[in-house]
């Protein structure tokens, strides 16, 4: 991999997927405005890089494959199609049960390997949003 000179050289130059604990595509389902204790979070729901949490829809999902789409703190959220491509969302804080809608992608990262943060930021500086 060519080194970006503008980075610091007390920096690392690696790719994603060598930080990457898990990279994965989210659960596919309708949205239900029902109340079933499971939030779906979906592209719509992340605006400004924020999420307003009380109007995220519900879903239904099997209960043997929420452990595999459940969202936790320190995730990072991508859209992976169409005109929102690049859409991200680093997750933070206290949020509700939730797991994430089949057109994003979810990277969990290593916090060992980097500052989540720092990777957030570039993330958004170098994809179209």
């Amino acid at each position: 991999m060519k080194k970006n000179k503008r980075i610091s050289k007390l920096w690392k130059d690696v790719r994603v997927k060598d930080i990457a604990l898990k990279i994965h595509y989210g659960y596919t389902t309708s949205a239900v405005y029902e109340n079933t204790g499971i939030k779906f979070l979906r592209i719509t729901d992340i605006q400004d890089y924020k999420v307003a949490w009380n109007n995220v829809p519900f879903c239904e999902i099997d209960e043997n494959d929420i452990s595999k789409y459940l969202l936790k703190e320190e995730d990072i959220v991508f859209a992976r199609t169409g005109a929102t491509l690049g859409k991200n969302f680093l997750i933070q804080g206290k949020i509700p049960k939730a797991i994430f809608a089949s057109y994003l992608i979810r990277i969990q990262l290593s916090k060992w390997e980097c500052n989540l943060n720092c990777v957030k930021v570039l993330v958004s500086l170098s994809l179209p949003a």
